[in-house]
């Protein structure tokens, strides 16, 4: 199941339109400005606990991130054909 319209929007609300990745793994930690973002249409909704490993479409289980540290948490694992 993916995020519903109310946890997106608490989600983008709680990361300030910004991409929220802190994760030591990620090219871009805590540096937004070296994030590919431009606006909230390049931003995405992050499963913290994957959706694979019964993880919950909840707020507390969200995270806002950019696509390419999206792409960076998931290891470039080709996570988005397993998610979808």
């Amino acid at each position: 199941m993916v995020f519903d319209m109310g946890t997106m929007i608490a989600a983008f609300d709680r990361a300030r339109h910004r991409c929220e990745c802190t994760d030591s793994s990620c090219k871009h930690p805590g540096n937004p400005e070296s994030c590919n973002r431009t606006g909230d249409q390049n931003l995405e909704a992050h499963h913290i606990l994957p959706l694979y490993d019964n993880g919950p479409s909840t707020l507390e289980n969200c995270m806002i991130l950019c696509p390419a540290c999206h792409d960076s948490v998931h290891g470039n694992d080709d996570w988005r054909k397993r998610e979808v």
